[in-house]
């Protein structure tokens, strides 16, 4: 099955909240998530869910990074991302670039289940599938790249 993008309202039902909260999924500053979210990366095969939590302003901080908190089997990476972006959907000359710099484990997590090479692959495909929005899709994306400049 793999990941898909989920696009709601925040006014539509949120059916995950409970369970993202009952696993630990904080925002930026270590609260509770919101009971709303407008876009979702679900991969309900696996029970894997990656949320956007939040980002920095460019004008204030010093870059503009994203926290994305990724679930796996109940429990929940912190990622710190960088996303650059260039071209348009409307030409087709959209390309993006995700660049993973750190990824926080939890510190009961072990390769046990996922080996190393498999987390990766599930980020990549999560990001891959995060770039879409209702109007960038494959058919008007000319690339997307996914970087993991960090290790485990």
């Amino acid at each position: 099955m793999g990941f898909e993008k989920e696009f709601r309202g925040v006014r539509d039902e949120f059916p995950e909240w409970e369970y993202l909260n009952r696993v630990g999924v904080k925002d930026m500053f270590g609260n509770p998530i919101d009971n709303w979210t407008t876009g979702l990366v679900i991969d309900r095969q696996n029970n894997y869910y990656l949320i956007p939590m939040g980002h920095t302003n460019p004008n204030r901080d010093s870059g503009y990074i994203h926290y994305y908190a990724l679930c796996i089997e109940d429990k929940v990476l912190n990622l710190e991302v960088v996303r650059n972006t260039k071209g348009r959907a409307s030409d087709s000359t959209y390309e993006c670039e995700w660049i993973i710099e750190k990824i926080n484990l939890p510190d009961d997590w072990t390769f046990d289940f996922i080996t190393k090479d498999q987390l990766k692959n599930i980020i990549t495909d999560a990001f891959r599938v995060e770039t879409f929005s209702k109007t960038l899709n494959l058919s008007n994306i000319k690339s997307v790249n996914v970087l993991i400049a960090t290790d485990f």
